[in-house]
Formats: C-alpha cells, sequence, structure tokens
C-alpha cells in the first residue's frame, strides 16, 4: 500500500471516506477554503439550520471569510444517493465523475486534479 504524503500524491489513491478529509487537510491551502469544525445536530441547531441530512463539516472560504457547509464524498457521483443538490455549498471530492451537474451543489472541489497539480509543482521546484 502507497502511504500517503504530499510528494506521492500523483500516485496515491484515498481507500476512502476518511483519506478524503486527510488529503483536504494536506491541500487545503490550494483551495479557497479551510477547515472550520465538524457539522453536529447540536451546532446545526444552535445555528437554526434545519437539515433532513447532516453535512460533514463547515469550511470558511478565504476569498470571503463566510462560512460554508460542506460534504466530504470519494466521488461527486455518490453524493446524490443521500443529498440534493441544496444541501451544501460545496462538495469536496477525490475524484469529480457526475455527468449531471444539477444534482450537485454549485461548487464541487476537485482533489485528485489539485494533488496532481501540486505533485508536478513539487516535482519541477525539485
Amino acid at each position: 500500500m502507497e502511504l500517503f504524503s504530499p510528494a506521492n500524491l500523483d500516485q496515491w489513491v484515498p481507500e476512502g471516506e476518511p483519506d478524503v478529509y486527510m488529503v483536504f487537510g494536506a491541500l487545503a491551502s490550494y483551495t479557497r477554503y479551510r477547515y472550520c469544525c465538524a457539522l453536529s445536530k447540536r451546532l446545526a441547531e444552535r445555528l437554526g439550520l434545519s437539515l433532513d441530512t447532516r453535512p460533514d463539516a463547515i469550511l470558511v472560504n478565504n476569498d470571503t471569510g463566510e462560512y460554508v457547509i460542506a460534504e466530504f464524498k470519494m466521488h461527486s457521483s455518490s453524493y446524490r444517493i443521500n443529498h440534493a443538490a441544496d444541501d451544501v455549498d460545496v462538495l469536496v471530492v477525490w475524484e469529480h465523475d457526475e455527468t449531471d451537474l444539477t444534482k450537485l451543489p454549485p461548487e464541487v472541489v476537485t482533489l485528485r486534479e489539485i494533488a496532481r497539480d501540486v505533485a508536478f509543482t513539487s516535482l519541477a521546484d525539485e
């Protein structure tokens, strides 16, 4: 099994959703978002959110400073199984494979593409 490290992101593939969280943590500085916290039922109630599903996290948009609701998935196509397009603001995925974009939130962050770009840039800098 290939170990995770930023230097081998061009070859490494996540095994499950927790790996997607970890990769987001490693690559967040290459996105428009940073992690704020997990979204618990209690926190959703405190924020006045009425949610049928419980998204994974609250992120902060670095451009605006606004909080956004996020869901993490291995593949974008699996999002619509349990969620509607407007359930979250941002979908963070390893691989973006959904062809019907109307089934997805307004923004999809594709970590595989970001990881590839970071890995090749890092290798070019060496």
